[in-house]
């Protein structure tokens, strides 16, 4: 009995190994190219957060805050990424058109990642107290900037379409 469970060991041993590694590689891999694609932006990264928050977007989360917001600001559709698994990654950066928005001169920036792909983002000013209001897009544009429509209109159109 002992010489059949050794030789069983060891393959699930390699196979954990393996995927522990490919996790934590493609993780940094995301975050490094966060990073790039952030100064491509002609962004500078102050700091980052190397634990992603994960959600799945579900169709009704898009028509209730802050998803519905977030979506609003993003040059893609959601339709695609229903009941996939988005993980959203946060950074400060600098030389943000957002940044004299808030009393830090930074901005936080969120990129939303889809299987390893960055498919869209958020921002919003950093400031020490509290700032109330809806995020913008990873350049600073409103839904109005984005969508070509003011808030009223675009919020019925989306509900239409969603709700």
């Amino acid at each position: 009995m002992k010489k059949y469970i050794i030789p069983l060991c060891i393959p699930i041993l390699v196979i954990i190994l393996y995927f522990s590694y490919t996790l934590h590689t493609s993780k940094k891999d995301i975050i490094e190219i966060g990073n790039d694609y952030i100064i491509n932006l002609g962004y500078e990264v102050v700091s980052s957060s190397s634990q992603p928050s994960s959600h799945i977007l579900r169709q009704k989360d898009i028509c209730h805050l802050p998803w519905m917001g977030i979506w609003g600001v993003q040059r893609i559709k959601p339709d695609k990424y229903f009941d996939k698994k988005l993980l959203i990654y946060s950074y400060i950066v600098k030389k943000h058109p957002l940044d004299s928005y808030g009393d830090k001169n930074q901005t936080n920036l969120w990129l939303i990642v889809n299987n390893n792909r960055i498919i869209g983002g958020y921002s919003f000013p950093n400031n020490t107290e509290p700032l109330y209001g809806g995020v913008f897009s990873l350049t600073g544009k409103t839904i109005k900037q984005v969508k070509g429509y003011n808030y009223q209109i675009w919020r019925e159109k989306w509900f239409e379409k969603y709700k």
